[in-house]
């Protein structure tokens, strides 16, 4: 009898042809977890087979001026966590910037590069904007220019400025401890009653739990001008043991927090400034001696890194740092400032009296000098160190 041989090229190429055809409808729908609203480059086909970047942590808006503003997404190769942590990934972000009631006018576009040296976030600043403006910052992501499809989608408004009597609201909030709320079983309930004098909370057992901090909800309801986060942003000695110490281990704790659903819905709508504290410095109540990791250069790498204080302000060692405090003119009535309570500090074991100092001498000259300078109405600080 004669037996029927199909040849295996012609398997192979059956085999192959599905896969191919798979490989590019998948993550080729405009839609794809897209709100309305969203830029949407034109389709076409591909066989580029290499992973597409995600935006898990979504897209996060910083220090608003009257004229410009601060976006920054990190690229990540997963859309949620992945053994605890949320892997990054090199790429290219696109912003798309354009008045929120002018979507006919002309964008101002901006490319930046992901690697993995700034943990494949891309920050970039605009300029020149118009003061009391809402805007809407629109992202592409992809391996690189050519592919380039959705991201997230980012909406604020500049402030008004000292010219302008318009209402200002904003939020400020602090102590955000993601183990405590998730319930990590790793903390020692003896330490935390011998730290706290408290005994360990019960973790948030709401069935919303995954989504994250429901008051984050409550805020975005608010609809604030802006979000200020005043330090304990994270928490790097929860649990104490094992503590994060390294690069990594700091980077991850900033990765499951902002993972969190319900920070992503707030920062597409609400821009930020931020402020750090201890636990998200270094360590409790610590200060900047000691060779304990993370060192006071580590946590000052990691905190201009994740939040967006400034561009990108180094690599290396030698390149200029921004200062961390400063002062925004939110309006005619309203000028707040944002002190740096732990990179200037005295060391917590000298000798008290009036040159042991939380702030430091240049600090404290800038803030008496402001303030005196300052003719707004309200002058809000807004310090990580409660003052009493």
């Amino acid at each position: 009898p004669v037996q029927n041989k199909t040849p295996i090229r012609i398997v192979l190429v059956k085999l192959l042809i599905p896969l191919l055809m798979s490989c590019l409808l998948l993550g080729n729908s405009p839609l794809d977890g897209q709100e309305a609203g969203t830029y949407y480059p034109s389709r076409r086909f591909t066989f580029d087979i290499t992973p597409r970047p995600k935006a898990a942590q979504g897209i996060m808006v910083g220090e608003v001026t009257t004229t410009s503003a601060l976006a920054q997404v990190r690229l990540t190769r997963t859309r949620g966590p992945v053994r605890g942590d949320v892997p990054g990934t090199g790429g290219v972000v696109q912003f798309i910037l354009r008045p929120a009631d002018s979507p006919d006018a002309a964008p101002i576009v901006q490319l930046a590069h992901a690697s993995g040296e700034r943990d494949f976030i891309v920050r970039v600043k605009y300029v020149q904007l118009t003061p009391g403006t809402r805007y809407l910052c629109q992202t592409l992501i992809g391996t690189r220019q050519k592919n380039l499809r959705p991201g997230p989608t980012a909406s604020f408004r500049t402030l008004p400025g000292p010219d302008n009597a318009a209402r200002v609201d904003f939020v400020v909030v602090t102590g955000m401890n993601y183990a405590k709320f998730h319930g990590d079983n790793r903390i020692d309930r003896k330490i935390h009653l011998a730290h706290n004098n408290t005994e360990l909370p019960e973790p948030y057992a709401g069935p919303d739990k995954k989504l994250g901090y429901p008051a984050l909800e409550s805020i975005l309801r608010l609809k604030p001008d802006f979000f200020v986060g005043t330090g304990d942003n994270v928490y790097y000695d929860t649990p104490k043991e094992p503590r994060a110490e390294t690069i990594a281990e700091m980077r991850q704790k900033w990765h499951e927090q902002f993972v969190q659903q319900r920070y992503q819905d707030l920062f597409a709508a609400v821009p930020t400034y931020w402020e750090v504290d201890d636990h998200d410095y270094r360590i409790d109540d610590g200060d900047n001696t000691g060779d304990h990791r993370p060192s006071p250069a580590e946590a000052q790498r990691v905190m201009l890194e994740q939040l967006p204080y400034a561009l990108f302000p180094y690599v290396a060692a030698n390149d200029p740092k921004p200062l961390t405090y400063r002062t925004h003119r939110m309006s005619k009535d309203l000028q707040v400032w944002f002190v740096e309570g732990r990179i200037y500090r005295s060391p917590n074991l000298s000798e008290d009296g009036p040159n042991k100092s939380i702030w430091g001498a240049e600090q404290k000259a800038w803030l008496k000098r402001t303030l005196k300078e300052s003719d707004a109405t309200f002058k809000v600080m807004i310090s990580a160190t409660p003052m009493v």
